[in-house]
């Protein structure tokens, strides 16, 4: 549209000056409306524990009217433990995925803002990195860097709400949780084996006393104590058990008898002897052997 004011004039100027003013205020308008921008985006947190905890950790061991440790030595609190970390696992599994599903809204608009602007920089004539020569040990090395808008996006554009990262946490947190139960339990089944072997010890003598002063055995230590009972006990098994002249059904020869005690099996051609098994506490057995 032609100008009413002379060429080069203040008012033509200013009129000038307004039609150019008038173009980008409708050019930011329009880009106002056109373009999206970047969304706060939250990096997901569980709640309730981490997967850093121990199993212990899930439970409420100090109630208001009682007070109780965790103790690494009883079942019942392994086993309260895992399964209060079970659980959890549980519930954070299931908020990961609906945090995750909210977030990707956020994360797909996101992404598009970052589009925009690497776009919008390349367009005009910014790259997205830069190289650069110096001298290291008189040798030239070429360096690349990336540009700094870059690192502008990332801290004020995110797209990663740590979704990825917490999933595989999760599947650690269980492979850690069943090490640790079976860890703990197997050290519980120690102790408990070597307890009851030390148990069994102290019934054993205390028999073996028992048995010694009725049999008027004399000893001066544990060994000979065991010792002498347990002679005596299995002399009395067998002439409490064992019957001369009894057939007995052996393997180790085709005649497949031995009569007690004879030397030798039913046909002669094995020698053959009764072999005692077991102990005065546990009670004996015999077994028929060759020698």
């Amino acid at each position: 549209m032609a100008s009413k004011y002379q060429h080069g004039t203040a008012e033509y100027k200013l009129e000038q000056a307004r039609e150019h003013l008038d173009a980008a205020l409708a050019a930011v308008e329009k880009m106002r409306v056109e373009t999206i921008t970047t969304k706060p985006l939250e990096v997901i947190k569980l709640k309730g524990g981490n997967t850093g905890n121990y199993p212990n950790s899930f439970v409420e061991w100090n109630q208001r009217w009682s007070y109780e440790s965790f103790d690494p030595l009883k079942e019942e609190h392994i086993e309260r433990s895992y399964k209060a970390a079970m659980d959890w696992h549980s519930v954070a599994c299931k908020q990961l995925e609906n945090d995750h599903a909210a977030n990707l809204p956020i994360i797909e608009n996101n992404l598009k803002v970052r589009k925009n602007i690497e776009n919008f920089m390349i367009l005009n004539g910014v790259p997205s990195s830069k190289s650069k020569s110096t001298l290291k040990r008189n040798k030239w090395v070429s360096e690349t860097t990336l540009a700094g808008y870059l690192d502008d996006i990332e801290q004020y554009c995110k797209i990663n709400d740590g979704y990825e990262s917490l999933k595989q946490s999760l599947a650690t947190f269980i492979r850690q949780t069943e090490e640790w139960k079976k860890d703990k339990l197997a050290k519980i089944a120690v102790i408990k084996k070597e307890k009851e072997k030390s148990d069994k010890e102290l019934r054993k003598i205390a028999k073996a006393m028992e048995l010694a002063a009725k049999w008027g055995v004399t000893y001066t230590n544990n060994e000979e104590l065991i010792k002498g009972v347990e002679e005596i006990a299995e002399e009395k098994w067998i002439e409490e058990n064992m019957v001369a002249g009894e057939e007995i059904d052996i393997k180790c020869c085709d005649c497949g008898t031995w009569v007690y005690p004879e030397h030798r099996c039913s046909c002669g051609n094995r020698r053959m002897e009764l072999g005692v098994e077991g102990n005065f506490l546990d009670g004996y057995y015999s077994c028929p052997q060759p020698y």
